[in-house]
């Protein structure tokens, strides 16, 4: 009903993005838009292309390249647990457990790090600790 008043009595319309914009690039687009472009927008943007550059450069050495060994990694958002839809359950104090997922692409094995909070926090000494135990020796 909100899409069919929209479109017949105010003339809107929706747009579905063909692709996703990163916060900087958006911030770059209205910044020119609306032209409140300042330096440091620009720069930011500049550095931001140029990584973008960079980083396809790599992925397609990478594909030409079948030996050169890859470990693609990501660390997921904080699980919390218990988790359960029950309301007195919501207030309560949660535990925070931590996952760190590792592709090593040359033998196509998935590694995956994961601890809680009552064991060690998410610092850099804590991820490095993990890296080393997943990493391939």
């Amino acid at each position: 009903m909100y899409y069919r008043i929209s479109v017949t009595e105010f003339n809107l319309g929706f747009h579905s993005p063909k692709s996703k914009r990163c916060g900087v690039c958006e911030k770059f687009k209205v910044a020119k838009k609306t032209q409140t472009l300042m330096d440091d927008i620009k720069y930011q943007f500049d550095v931001h292309q140029t990584s973008k550059r960079n980083m396809r450069e790599v992925r397609n050495e990478e594909k030409k390249n079948k030996g050169l060994p890859v470990l693609l990694f990501d660390l997921q958002n904080v699980i919390l647990i218990p988790h359960a839809n029950i309301s007195s359950l919501f207030y309560l104090r949660k535990l925070n457990v931590y996952n760190l997922t590792a592709y090593y692409k040359p033998k196509k094995q998935v590694y995956c790090a994961l601890w809680s909070e009552n064991l060690s926090v998410r610092d850099g000494n804590d991820i490095a600790s993990a890296f080393h135990k997943i990493l391939p020796h």
